[in-house]
């Protein structure tokens, strides 16, 4: 995960530090939302169809030009999800 997220954001990342911790924080809280069965369905984002790697792609996308991450601590900054 750490060659995926630092090829491609290391350099680009403009007011974030590169932390893959909170990467991968980040990226359970966005597939909690896709895969829990008790919310309802996104239907944007079906695994079936492959959407999952697009999901990455935006969030990859997001993080270039983000002041924070999704998840802070434990705590979900809702302005950034």
């Amino acid at each position: 995960m750490d060659l995926e997220f630092s090829n491609s954001l290391k350099s680009k990342l403009k007011h974030l530090k590169y932390d893959l911790d909170r990467i991968i924080d980040d990226l359970i809280l966005l597939f909690f939302f896709i895969g829990n069965d008790f919310l309802p369905r996104v239907y944007c984002f079906d695994i079936k169809t492959g959407n999952l790697e697009k999901l990455i792609e935006m969030f990859k996308n997001y993080l270039i030009n983000a002041t924070s991450y999704i998840n802070d601590n434990g705590k979900i900054n809702f302005n950034a999800l």
